[in-house]
């Protein structure tokens, strides 16, 4: 069966398109994916593998981490500085290609949410290159509870009525059917794994599994602000 599609499966491998190629994983959602990216680089090193992070959108970078290769993108101009971070760009799609190459694991960031944690993707998002493997969407558990227009990137396109709050249900059917339905049907072949985040305190850990079991995915990961997974929770579709 097709994993990503909510059903048990393998994980997906295609010999004759990535046997000299990185292992591509991409983060899109909100609340976590720059943290989850600089997690999972850390975890990389750890197992000495070789890891580079680079965005399709845009990250914000060190000048060192340029410089060193740790990560990849094109400063924008005019530049765009914060404490020492640069405001970076993607590769073009002949570079990201050749990126492929260059390391074991390529770790994007796929996705903007203007540091919201919440969102609902326009048509063109996010932007995952057509050889991805895993893709790992995340959502921050400090939405609950509070109105989608303070909370949720592109809240408009939910055309809930203004105040609405957040809650688990919502947040859960907003992540199926505004990406793990969609990008399961545009990846078939590529892991899909939602990311519930920042569960900081006992109470949003309940939250957390209360959402993963409406989302109701195959594999799902409930996580902390520091990214240090605490626990994996399966569901098993009706």
């Amino acid at each position: 069966n097709r994993p990503g599609s909510g059903e048990a499966g393998e994980r997906p491998h295609s010999p004759a398109l990535h046997a000299k190629a990185a292992l591509s994983v991409c983060a899109a959602g909100a609340g976590g994916k720059t943290s989850l990216i600089w997690a999972l680089q850390k975890e990389c090193v750890l197992q000495n593998r070789q890891v580079l992070v680079t965005t399709t959108t845009h990250m914000m970078l060190t000048g060192a981490m340029l410089e060193q290769e740790i990560a990849a993108g094109i400063p924008v101009i005019p530049e765009i500085r914060e404490d020492g971070w640069i405001k970076c760009s993607a590769p073009d799609r002949k570079s990201l290609d050749a990126l492929r190459l260059t390391r074991d694991v390529l770790l994007i960031e796929a996705d903007g949410s203007r540091r919201l944690p919440m969102k609902a993707p326009a048509g063109h998002e996010p932007v995952i290159p057509p050889w991805a493997q895993i893709i790992l969407v995340t959502c921050g558990l400090s939405a609950l509870g509070r109105p989608l227009e303070q909370i949720c990137h592109r809240h408009e396109l939910l055309k809930k009525p203004p105040g609405r709050l957040a809650d688990p249900g919502l947040m859960a059917d907003t992540m199926k059917a505004f990406y793990l339905e969609p990008l399961s049907r545009q990846f078939p072949e590529a892991l899909i794994v939602p990311v519930w985040n920042q569960a900081d305190t006992p109470g949003l850990l309940e939250k957390a599994k209360k959402t993963a079991a409406l989302c109701g995915w195959k594999f799902q990961l409930i996580t902390q602000m520091d990214m240090g997974v605490r626990q994996n929770h399966s569901e098993k579709q009706q």
